[in-house]
């Protein structure tokens, strides 16, 4: 059955690749310019979306109401500002912003201010705050990181979200996790060098206009742009190994992509960006890693196997 599970990985990462490359060109205007087959960011069909419960009472707080009232709204405007710059929350800074040196220290203070102000952000505008899932992704820096998601599903709300300055950048990016994630290098863990996704996607389309770029896409190379998602989180940058054993950078789908965008929406859009029928085969393999996850299967994409890379 590892046999026949491998042969169906290879035979659906190949043709998701060709996928992703008929997408590439449609969101990098090379063959088409009507963007309405994109799919919005957080539109996960599907997979039942979680409320935040209601919190329960927390007694013996080493704060009074009005400090806990004050820290709150302090960390639902931190949390606010963190999601809409499209940055990680780091626990650490986020103790550090919202508590200070008065409070940070206190016991149960920050799990309970950072739980309320995510109930009430989702509450109030339906965004919800997840945790890096640590079972997938065990490298250090994720293990406090925290992501802001939009998790509306109604379609006029996301192309309103869409239709925006970064609208550019976020149907790049959603190239990019095309790529790598269905990219044939290591079908296992959906890994792409950064070396050959610079080639494809230098294929594809023309970087040598800084300026031009700029304009686009708010920076002035496409290395920068692919350190900004390696920021974000939405890739994972680490060293690996070729088999002349010489290092090579290689990416692959980070924290807030799984949690953000989802892994069937990423091989859905490839094959829907370029007018393909959705393979049901690369959906039931998508379908299996998750069982196999929830199951307490073994980790599968090693990924803190690696060397990090910053």
């Amino acid at each position: 059955s590892s046999s026949s599970s491998s042969s169906s990985s290879s035979s659906s990462s190949s043709s998701s690749s060709s996928a992703a490359a008929a997408a590439a060109r449609a969101a990098l205007g090379e063959e088409s310019e009507d963007e309405s087959e994109f799919v919005g960011f957080g539109v996960q069909p599907g997979e039942p979306l979680k409320k935040r419960q209601a919190l329960a009472p927390v007694d013996n707080l080493p704060i009074t109401a009005d400090e806990r009232s004050k820290l709150v709204s302090k960390a639902m405007r931190y949390l606010v500002m963190m999601g809409n710059a499209g940055e990680p929350i780091k626990g650490t800074a986020f103790r550090e912003a919202v508590l200070g040196e008065e409070y940070r220290k206190k016991q149960k203070v920050a799990k309970t201010v950072l739980d309320e102000a995510a109930l009430n952000i989702e509450n109030l505008f339906g965004y919800q705050l997840h945790q890096a899932p640590a079972d997938h992704f065990t490298q250090s820096k994720f293990k406090d990181s925290y992501y802001l998601v939009n998790k509306i599903r109604d379609g006029a709300h996301c192309a309103r979200v869409n239709a925006t300055d970064g609208a550019a950048t976020r149907g790049l990016l959603m190239v990019v996790l095309s790529f790598v994630y269905c990219s044939n290098y290591d079908n296992s863990n959906h890994k792409m060098p950064e070396k050959e996704l610079k080639k494809q996607l230098g294929n594809l389309h023309k970087w040598d206009s800084a300026k031009a770029t700029q304009e686009t896409f708010g920076v002035s190379s496409l290395q920068d742009i692919l350190d900004l998602f390696v920021k974000q989180h939405y890739l994972v940058r680490e060293k690996d190994t070729r088999a002349d054993h010489q290092k090579e950078s290689v990416l692959e789908a980070g924290p807030r992509a799984f949690i953000e965008i989802g892994r069937k929406q990423l091989v859905s859009f490839s094959y829907q960006a370029a007018g393909m029928d959705v393979d049901p085969v690369a959906i039931q393999a998508i379908e299996d890693e998750q069982a196999e996850e929830e199951g307490g299967g073994e980790d599968e994409e090693g990924s803190g196997d690696g060397e990090e890379e910053s």
